[in-house]
């Protein structure tokens, strides 16, 4: 029979949510990156056009480097916020055509959801990621068979199709 469905047992590690933050912040569409880029670009080129390009280049790239230097204190701040769920265990079922059921083991609560309520999803070489409608999910792949990982990024792939991101 084929496999439907992916079940993991996990428990939150500050590790885990360090990397769920950045991965989420940088690449899940959370960001300003792209126009902190744009601002980069248009920032050199107003500083070889003259007058007061210079000034105003200089600034928008100061502005740039500034945002970019803000990752660490942002990831502090969040670490702060969500730091009491540290420890906390989860087991999450995803099932081929059904969604995703997040169990929370300490708190007996459940929650599901269906592919159409999730936003998008993501991956990279540490964990998924889930937008569900009014907060996320991350799945360490640690926690996951190499199998089940496969398994879930062919999943991810069929069902979000441009809205899962690889990298």
């Amino acid at each position: 029979m084929l496999q439907q469905r992916v079940v993991v047992d996990s428990e939150i590690r500050a590790d885990d949510l360090k990397r769920y933050f950045y991965f989420s912040d940088i690449f899940m569409g959370r960001s300003m990156i792209p126009i902190a880029l744009a601002g980069v670009v248009i920032g050199i080129l107003m500083i070889f056009a003259g007058g007061t390009g210079p000034i105003v280049g200089g600034l928008l790239i100061l502005i740039a480097a500034v945002y970019g230097c803000s990752f660490p204190w942002r990831c502090k701040r969040f670490m702060e916020r969500n730091g009491h769920e540290v420890g906390r265990r989860n087991r999450i079922s995803v099932d081929k055509r059904n969604g995703i059921v997040v169990e929370e083991l300490s708190i007996n609560n459940i929650e599901e959801y269906s592919w159409q309520q999730i936003g998008s999803s993501g991956e990279n070489k540490h964990m998924f990621v889930f937008n569900l409608p009014e907060s996320a999910c991350y799945i360490p792949k640690s926690d996951m068979d190499p199998e089940d990982a496969d398994f879930l990024s062919r999943i991810c792939t069929a069902k979000k199709g441009a809205k899962h991101k690889k990298v």
